[in-house]
């Protein structure tokens, strides 16, 4: 629903104030987030590997 209020507030004659003012921030606010996201999930992150004993290909 916000989508489609935020979509026809950037049709007026308000567009830019809308894209500046509520778009921009929000898209911010989403990157800073998924920046978190990718941090901690770097930290945490475990290499796996298989060994293979003798011969047995």
């Amino acid at each position: 629903e916000l989508v489609a209020v935020f979509d026809a507030m950037m049709q007026g004659p308000d567009g830019e104030w809308t894209a500046n003012s509520v778009i921009e921030p929000l898209k911010r606010a989403q990157d800073q987030q998924q920046t978190k996201i990718r941090s901690k999930a770097a930290r945490t992150r475990v290499e796996f590997f298989t060994m293979v004993r003798g011969d047995s290909f």
